[in-house]
């Protein structure tokens, strides 16, 4: 589709940690992270001829009043870029503070605190013309299911810094934070909630809880929570048929601190203290396109970035269909720095041209997110970090179109009928002959996981291709010709062949995604993965909301279900 003429609307959306208790600030890498973006989107001199430029800012703050349990509260700030006078750094245009939204997060769990509605109630105050493509850039966690999680902190918790310290150190956030605080209503509730503490929240993987106040005792403990210095000890303990309880490891303390003086009663330590109910919060795939349809109406999502582990994957794919034309994400992890932002808003801002399609910007976000540029700029960040991290070369980033038609079909849904008949032929091979379910087991077993055993996912085609090979060196073959020929059918559909161009737009190399794997098939990554477990999940309730909840699991390919059981009973 030419763009002569055309505008581009471009919104970065990102849920940032903008709580100021001190139990849920910002980390330090967050704030590298997000000032290194916000950086770009400032110092790119916008082109308003051809854009438009949007920021929002997200967070979500965890609070506990006396007697109503764990709160929501959701502030949002919405930040207009201008640059009317074409000067080297762009400026603040309209600034609006989206209304804060305090509820009650609804049982049972999980409890989804990231809603449709609230989304929507964002996005609706960006108009879209007709003549506009919407660029949509995403910047927070993924699971693979969905986005805007909270970050996974390592049990015992992590006590961080307020956003609103040491913000000299990062100017560009500093500058959208001021931004805000200009508005009186803003900053008046910011110094309020600097000035009370309530009861706190503590988080451990993707549960919160909630930490009561009300006994000295308890009082002692929390304390010890911003103690910087005994941070890593705290810890949630959890059992199968008890309630969880927060204790505090002494062994491990003294193991690392050794006879160090300390200034708290160490005795005090002694309690176990019982934790509340846990919430937890995820945007789900199919939330997601919903929001982005209420928006928009018949109108897609010209490009979708995700800055987001795991997303590019057959449930974020089917989910995104009707919603987003070109979709660019991970199938593996992605960290600081991100994407080449600068180079991609450069793109942007050049005169229109018809030859600057979604399909070519979506081709273009993956080839500079590992450029000179991006390489230079990702050894000068990974300096300021305490932690080794990995690199550009360890991402996988994949470009998709979502709406390539070819003989009057969408490529897309050809893949997945397709696909859903291979895996009724693969459940029919099992039951003829029962071997055949140990050697796709075997060759799962033996396959890399792309989120690190997180969500269970791996590359079906990959997987297919694998099976298909182990046949070939089989004798006699045992797959019958059929099966073989559909395999190869629905790999040319995805990498292309000959006679057609693929699906896949662009892959950038990621020539070390599986240096952190134990996996022997390490075929070139398709971008399809597909949950795909080893074994039965029974310690994971969140994962398995998911799963259930899933729209390609549940409304299509209903039969996956099936073959999973029928390769091992207890999945």
């Amino acid at each position: 589709m030419s763009h002569q003429g055309k505008k581009w609307v471009i919104v970065f959306l990102i849920y940032a940690d903008f709580r100021i208790d001190k139990t849920f600030p910002m980390n330090e890498e967050m704030k590298i992270e997000l000032d290194l973006m916000l950086r770009e989107i400032l110092t790119t001199p916008i082109n308003t001829g051809n854009a438009r430029l949007y920021v929002i800012l997200n967070g979500i703050k965890y609070k506990v009043q006396e007697s109503q349990g764990v709160q929501i509260e959701n502030r949002t700030l919405l930040y207009e870029i201008i640059n009317p006078e074409r000067k080297s750094i762009n400026q603040f245009g309209c600034f609006q503070i989206i209304e804060n939204i305090v509820y009650e997060p609804g049982k049972p769990n999980p409890n989804n605190v990231q809603n449709p509605e609230k989304l929507k109630r964002i996005l609706e105050k960006i108009k879209v013309m007709e003549k506009e493509e919407v660029v949509l850039i995403t910047w927070d966690h993924g699971s693979a299911f969905g986005i805007f999680r909270e970050e996974i902190s390592k049990p015992p918790t992590t006590i961080r810094k307020p956003i609103y310290q040491e913000l000299d150190n990062y100017p560009y956030l500093k500058a959208f934070w001021e931004r805000a605080m200009e508005e009186r209503s803003f900053s008046d509730t910011i110094n309020k909630e600097r000035e009370n503490r309530g009861d706190i929240i503590i988080q451990s993987g993707y549960d919160l809880f909630k930490l009561s106040l009300k006994e000295d005792t308890q009082n002692i403990f929390a304390n010890l929570l911003y103690n910087i210095e005994i941070d890593n000890f705290i810890e949630v303990k959890k059992n199968e048929m008890e309630p969880s309880k927060l204790v505090f490891n002494k062994e491990k303390y003294f193991r690392s601190n050794g006879l160090e003086r300390h200034d708290f009663n160490i005795e005090e330590m002694n309690q176990e203290f019982l934790l509340e109910e846990n919430v937890t919060e995820i945007l789900k795939n199919d939330e997601l396109a919903e929001s982005l349809s209420d928006w928009l109406g018949n109108k897609k999502v010209g490009v979708l970035l995700m800055m987001n582990c795991w997303m590019m994957n057959l449930h974020t794919m089917y989910s995104l269909r009707k919603s987003v034309q070109c979709l660019i994400a991970p199938q593996g992890n992605i960290a600081i720095p991100g994407y080449n932002y600068r180079g991609i808003l450069r793109y942007l801002y050049k005169p229109l041209s018809p030859f600057r399609t979604n399909q070519a910007l979506a081709i273009k976000c993956v080839k500079t997110c590992e450029n000179k540029y991006a390489k230079k700029r990702e050894e000068k960040i990974h300096k300021k970090l305490t932690q080794v991290h990995e690199k550009i070369d360890s991402w996988k980033i994949i470009a998709i179109d979502l709406q390539k038609e070819q003989d009057e079909q969408f490529l897309f849904d050809k893949q997945i009928t397709l696909l859903k008949c291979i895996v009724e032929s693969l459940i029919s091979e099992i039951n003829s002959a029962s071997e055949f379910k140990y050697m796709f087991k075997y060759i799962r077993s033996v396959s890399f996981d792309y989120t690190s055993g997180k969500s269970r996912m791996i590359d079906i085609i990959n997987w297919l291709l694998s099976i298909r090979h182990s046949d070939l060196n089989s004798f006699p073959s045992k797959l019958t010709a059929t099966i073989k020929h559909e395999i190869m059918k629905l790999k040319n559909i995805t990498v292309g062949d000959m006679n057609n161009l693929p699906i896949v737009l662009a892959k950038s190399k990621g020539k070390s995604i599986f240096n952190n794997g134990s996996a022997s098939i390490r075929l070139e990554p398709t971008g399809y993965s597909i949950f795909f477990p080893e074994k039965k999940i029974d310690n994971d309730p969140n994962l398995i909301h998911n799963i259930r909840s899933d729209l390609f699991l549940t409304e299509f390919l209903t039969n996956w279900n099936t073959f999973l059981n029928n390769i091992d009973s207890g999945i």
